[in-house]
């Protein structure tokens, strides 16, 4: 596989819209996409239960006819902008990190039967995903107890990856080059009895980096919440208020510091744990790091 180039503003409003947004998790409606365009149910409204959110077919220009606060249609990088609320550099900067990102340029938009779909689930055994993981510092007892290998095919060609589900069903997929999601789009939550705070992760590598650190976890029993996208933080509310403590472990990125500032304006249970890995983008590069360095000082001569 050769290197990917670095996207550009031009280079980026080529990008396949219909298969970026797939990645996401949103695909079209096969019922209401007709004509020249494809109909989603919008990604900034993911609760409405009519498809207002259109791409026009061969163009990538969208239109959200329900949409009344900021941007309400343009190419790639409006949505990017106005989606992740972030500018125009840190959404590029956001393009030039994914390796999942569909590489497809100057296509026309994929019909319905090519969008994301799961065939088979299995406990995670495949040694590239457990070499994978490893090199990220997870440990593979943590990996197998939360995570299972899973085919899926999209746009035609077959993958495997670890699966993490959501509690509507729909899973994250992550394998060395691959960050996918399949509908619906949603948040993990793990709710023992009896716990009195709940942990908040960003993705599910960042629950799985926490559970790999012995010393993060308590006795007690421990509440998660893996938010899968951040853009979930509002809807898993409900649950965090039946907390008496709250610990938000976000990113180290514009978004998810606005995130956590909104959170803490809620009330004092919620509290910015973001400190443990402070120089760090993550909680999974700050165990990476971690581990790096525990290697070197075992190298070092006595």
């Amino acid at each position: 596989m050769g290197a990917f180039k670095k996207y550009t503003v031009a280079r980026a409003k080529d990008l396949d819209l219909v298969a970026y947004l797939a990645g996401l998790g949103f695909v079209p409606s096969e019922r209401h996409s007709r004509g020249k365009y494809y109909a989603f149910i919008s990604p900034f409204r993911p609760g409405e239960h009519t498809p207002s959110f259109k791409i026009e077919k061969g163009t990538n220009h969208w239109v959200d006819f329900g949409k009344a606060d900021g941007k309400t249609n343009g190419n790639i990088i409006d949505f990017g902008v106005s989606y992740f609320n972030c500018t125009v550099t840190e959404f590029l900067g956001n393009l030039n990190n994914n390796l999942a990102l569909p590489q497809v340029i100057h296509s026309t938009p994929p019909k319905q039967k090519e969008v994301l779909k799961v065939l088979t689930s299995r406990p995670l055994k495949n040694k590239n995903l457990l070499t994978y993981l490893a090199g990220r510092a997870i440990a593979k007892n943590v990996a197998e107890a939360w995570c299972k290998e899973v085919d899926y095919i999209l746009y035609k060609r077959t993958y495997t990856a670890i699966g993490f589900r959501n509690d509507q069903g729909g899973w994250d997929l992550r394998n060395p080059v691959n960050k996918h999601a399949s509908v619906p789009k949603h948040f993990r939550s793990i709710l023992p009895g009896g716990a009195r705070t709940i942990h908040v992760f960003e993705g599910f590598m960042d629950f799985l980096s926490f559970l790999s650190v012995p010393t993060f976890r308590a006795r007690e029993p421990m509440a998660y919440l893996v938010l899968n996208s951040v853009h979930l933080f509002e809807r898993a509310i409900p649950i965090m208020d039946g907390y008496e403590t709250v610990k938000l472990y976000l990113d180290h990125d514009d978004t998810g510091r606005k995130i956590t500032q909104q959170a803490i304006i809620l009330g004092s249970k919620y509290q910015d744990q973001s400190k443990l890995y402070s120089g760090y983008k993550d909680m999974n590069e700050y165990l990476v790091s971690l581990k790096n360095s525990q290697r070197q000082n075992l190298r070092q001569p006595l």
